[in-house]
């Protein structure tokens, strides 16, 4: 299932080791990429780090899932880039 690299992602999340978590949260997504709880850790940790390449992967992966979550993280970082006037789909 891929938890613990689930979970070292989240706690460097919240730690603010953007670069560390993005590392296993890549790994926890891409091995279980229709899981909610997989994908909205990556696109927050992504969003962080403005990986606008690396979303668009995800957007892309995930856009079928019909997971709250993971819609509201989608439009939240492209409301956000889209503002910054940088168009992330």
């Amino acid at each position: 299932m891929y938890l613990g690299e689930y979970q070292k992602g989240k706690i460097f999340y919240e730690k603010k080791e953007f670069q560390r978590a993005k590392k296993f949260a890549k790994i926890a997504f891409d091995s279980m990429p229709n899981s909610p709880a997989h994908a909205t850790m990556y696109q927050l940790i992504l969003g962080e780090l403005k990986d606008v390449d690396e979303l668009k992967r995800v957007f892309n992966l995930t856009k079928h899932n019909h997971n709250e979550a993971v819609w509201s993280n989608h439009l939240y970082v492209s409301s956000v880039y889209d503002h910054e006037k940088k168009c992330l789909f």
